[in-house]
């Protein structure tokens, strides 16, 4: 059982995040990549923060409640 099998657990993690993911990308030099794949996705925050430094971005989640 995945600790956010619950909807209510995964919606929580989506909504709680702080917006750190973009910044994150940036410090570490992500730009102008032609592909990205963000495994274990969540609520795709890490994804959606791919748009702009990457030409294509899959977001991939084994756990179905984490996909909001």
């Amino acid at each position: 059982m995945s600790l956010f099998g619950s909807a209510n657990l995964a919606a929580g993690y989506a909504h709680s995040r702080p917006p750190l993911h973009r910044r994150i990308l940036t410090l570490a030099g992500v730009r102008d990549v032609r592909r990205a794949l963000d495994v274990g996705c969540g609520a795709g925050l890490s994804t959606a923060a791919l748009d702009g430094l990457a030409a294509m971005a899959v977001g991939v989640e084994p756990v179905l409640s984490m996909l909001l």
